[in-house]
């Protein structure tokens, strides 16, 4: 197991609450779960085997994702019809952190992140911005004096039949970054989405070094998460 800072924690964790953060909400559910959000994230046993929990906060993350949402803001966008998509969900960021939960855990070279939301949240918004035309969008932004290019294509992810609906989103992305003359560093994440019973569980999984995280441990961990919420009081 290897150890990481909770800065570098963070980073990853709001690196992928950018590419996921979700747009507009509904009212709260007369079905809501009575029981408290912390008590339905998923616990470290119930992280894939290995995995070791990690120091993080919401507080952390709104911190660190209105950082990189300001170098969203200067970013140019191409196809340019997805620029607005992609602040737009950039910027729902920070609502988003004012009513969730989260927990993040390390197996291996994998970062594994969950939040639950408060509030249902729009599902359509996000898909729109990650399928096409906008499938596939280059970023292009400069940090601390270097020019950053960020190429990510994103792919639908089949889950089990009791995970399909208009109520649930996943995805693969994956992501090839490069920052001034440096190799690109080529990575993959995966992104699921599910409003259930007036709230919203994210759950994501990104590979630290370059590769792809385990798809089937990851929906294996999502429809954990999913039914831990569906369970609940």
């Amino acid at each position: 197991m290897r150890s990481f800072t909770t800065r570098t924690v963070v980073g990853l964790a709001a690196g992928m609450l950018l590419l996921t953060g979700c747009g507009g909400s509904s009212e709260p559910d007369s079905d809501n779960p009575s029981t408290p959000r912390e008590e339905m994230l998923l616990s470290e046993a119930e992280f894939p085997e290995g995995s070791k929990v990690q120091p993080i906060t919401a507080a952390d993350l709104q911190a660190k994702s209105d950082e990189q949402a300001k170098l969203l803001e200067t970013a140019e966008i191409d196809p340019a019809e997805c620029t607005s998509s992609e602040k737009d969900i950039a910027g729902a960021t920070k609502d988003l952190l004012n009513e969730a939960s989260v927990i993040a855990a390390f197996a291996e070279s994998t970062l594994y992140f969950e939040a639950i939301i408060d509030r249902e949240q729009d599902l359509s918004k996000l898909a729109a911005a990650t399928t096409d035309p906008c499938a596939e969008t280059t970023q292009k932004f400069v940090t601390e004096g270097k020019s950053v290019v960020v190429v990510n294509s994103n792919e639908e992810l089949e889950l089990p039949d009791d995970l399909q609906g208009d109520n649930v989103l996943a995805y693969g992305s994956s992501t090839k970054t490069s920052i001034g003359e440096g190799e690109p560093i080529v990575g993959g994440s995966y992104h699921g989405f599910a409003n259930v019973r007036g709230v919203t569980v994210l759950v994501n999984a990104v590979n630290i070094s370059e590769g792809t995280p385990d798809a089937q441990a990851f929906i294996d961990l999502f429809a954990a998460a999913v039914r831990k919420v569906e369970d609940a009081k």
